[in-house]
């Protein structure tokens, strides 16, 4: 059962929506959904993501940074290290070749 926010949302939708209707890119997401749903709550979810869909990637190029948060590491009082990338081990470095053409 659905708790706090995520019901919440749910209970805000006001239409419905086939699963099928919605864009390609969101798709995945009703994939995952257990087959003992019923049509009613697939509608009802798939209506919510499709609501919420300008927080969904529709692909690569789309996704964006932001400068609300900044990732920082505590190293306590000790300096960061600094360590070169390790090599790729023989049997994997054709493939990483295939891949960067």
């Amino acid at each position: 059962m659905l708790q706090g926010r995520a019901a919440f949302l749910l209970t805000q939708v006001d239409i419905r929506m086939d699963p099928a209707d919605l864009p390609e890119y969101l798709q995945p997401l009703m994939e995952g959904v257990s087959e003992d749903r019923t049509l009613h709550q697939r509608e009802d979810l798939a209506a919510a993501i499709y609501e919420s869909s300008a927080v969904f990637s529709s692909g690569p190029t789309d996704m964006g940074s932001t400068s609300l948060v900044k990732h920082t590491i505590d190293t306590g009082d000790q300096r960061p290290m600094r360590l070169p990338p390790r090599r790729l081990p023989i049997a994997k470095q054709g493939i990483e070749q295939r891949r960067s053409r």
